[in-house]
């Protein structure tokens, strides 16, 4: 009733001198519903009368639409979350409040890890989905004192206003990159996402508003450059990674027209024999302009440019083709193994095209094994699953690399049709380090043959390794105690010799 007490006041205050002209007011109808009025009076005289001519226009839906308007151009409509308008124009006052106080005003730049992979398994719908979750998620870990947005696709961005120390910032960022440590359930399945996580600060990097926001992408994509899951704060020689980048990037889109990448071949013994009975084909990149390029260096940004698919059926149909030729001189029991890549396995017609290699080079399907990661699975087991019983259908093994490193090994195991585990490296260097790296190495391999796989040892460096490793019944072993990975020419000797 307050709204009618204070409209009684305003009218007897102007009355009748004053005029109303578009006077906005709120009133409660008979429904007891409260609408917004715009009025307008008149007074008017006949003799000695006095009368009131008052319009009333209803403006609540105009109101509410206006509402709408600025909520729209200010907000995402998918998250509900500020967009990149609204946080820029709170980023430009936060700097300019920020200039009289000694306070730190840190951007947070968050790109997704693996939200791709969302939607080319389940669909945008889903995809949509889990940004959602994210939003959600990232809601609950940031203070109601700062600013979460996002910026659009997967990238998110927050906006620490006021923090008395870089300790604040960096805490903020552990909370978040803890949070997505945790999975998104989509279709009774976990997706294990991961966020890469940019830091910049005012005064310390930039006073400027697309400073401070360039700035904290380019430590994000020294984050994910790293490998991704985890946070970076800005350093000013990070931007020399950058500049690398391009670089490589310039190059690397021109290198297989070029026949630049050749493959170099690291042995693999039977350790009960001591024979050589196969290899594993590595990549190499001899650029015209930038030498030898270690595939550490050229990987990572050959899958965050999409060339990973191009280069990665390369390798397949390449080593191949050597495969055959090694069949056609007489090594029949010769094995070569391939690393696929997450992108590369994913893609629809990637057995398709693996079917069409084997064909047209002529090599029989099971002198080849495909080498994939448990990352690359555990997110949509039932796609892995149906692509991976096509590859075995074809006569193809397939080998989980880097056991151990993932999230759910055993349940990998025993759903899809693994053929071959290869010990991560990190497991046989432990086996020196102290007792308890052997038990592991020792359990992996007694659950490998219990499961009836074959195990393999990576990383296998001095002769101690190898003892243990045969003691242990391992099948098989590669690393440079033996050899490191060699040119086709040094490989072709070693098999010779064999």
């Amino acid at each position: 009733m307050n709204e009618r007490k204070d409209m009684e006041e305003a009218f007897a205050s102007s009355f009748p001198k004053d005029a109303w002209r578009n006077r906005e007011l709120t009133i409660v109808n008979r429904k007891g519903q409260k609408r917004a009025i715009l009025a307008d009076t008149e007074m008017m005289a006949e003799g000695k009368d006095w009368f009131l001519l008052m319009v009333i226009r209803d403006i609540t839906q105009q109101q509410e639409e206006s509402r709408l308007i600025h909520f729209l151009a200010h907000h995402d409509t998918l998250t509900k979350l500020p967009n990149r308008y609204h946080f820029n124009r709170e980023l430009e006052a936060s700097l300019k409040a920020v200039k009289s106080s000694k306070a730190l005003l840190g951007v947070m730049l968050i790109d997704l890890d693996r939200f791709k992979l969302i939607n080319d398994t389940l669909g945008h719908q889903f995809g949509d989905q889990a940004l959602i979750d994210v939003a959600q998620r990232l809601r609950q870990n940031v203070d109601h004192r700062h600013l979460l947005a996002r910026l659009g696709g997967d990238e998110f961005i927050i906006l620490i206003k006021e923090a008395e120390e870089y300790d604040e910032i960096v805490s903020l960022a552990e909370n978040i990159h803890l949070a997505f440590q945790l999975p998104i359930t989509l279709q009774g399945q976990d997706f294990y996402l991961g966020g890469s996580i940019g830091i910049s600060v005012h005064p310390f990097d930039d006073d400027s508003s697309d400073g401070l926001i360039k700035r904290a992408d380019i430590a994000m994509y020294n984050a994910k450059h790293s490998g991704g899951n985890q946070y970076r704060l800005y350093t000013n020689e990070m931007i020399a990674l950058v500049q690398r980048d391009v670089k490589l990037e310039k190059h690397l889109r021109k290198a297989l027209k070029r026949k630049e990448f050749v493959l170099h071949y690291q042995p693999q013994i039977n350790l009960a024999s001591g024979q050589l009975i196969g290899a594993e084909a590595l990549i190499r990149w001899q650029s015209v302009e930038l030498g030898m390029v270690h595939p550490g260096e050229f990987i990572t940004l050959a899958e965050q440019t999409g060339l990973i698919n191009e280069i990665g059926q390369w390798v397949i149909a390449e080593a191949c083709q050597q495969g055959k030729l090694w069949q056609e001189q007489g090594w029949n029991d010769f094995m070569l193994s391939v690393n696929v890549s997450s992108r590369q396995f994913m893609q629809p017609d990637f057995v398709n095209k693996v079917q069409e290699i084997l064909r047209s080079s002529g090599l029989e399907p099971d002198r080849l094994c495909l080498e994939i990661t448990e990352s690359m699975v555990v997110n949509n087991l039932n796609v892995a699953r149906k692509m991976l019983d096509e590859l075995v259908a074809l006569g193809i093994h397939i080998a989980i690399d880097d056991f151990g490193t993932g999230y759910s090994s055993l349940s990998v195991l025993r759903q899809l049709p693994i053929a071959i585990i290869k010990i991560d490296r990190s497991f046989i260097t432990d086996m020196d380090a102290y007792q308890g790296g052997l038990s592991i190495v020792k359990t992996i391999v007694s659950m490998g043959h219990d499961l009836q796989k074959q195990v393999v040892a990576e990383g296998v460096e001095t002769l101690d390794q190898y003892e243990q490793l045969k003691q242990l019944g391992c099948d098989k072993a590669q690393g440079y105690y033996y050899h490191k990975p060699l040119p086709l020419l040094e490989f072709n000797k070693l098999l010779v010799a064999r």
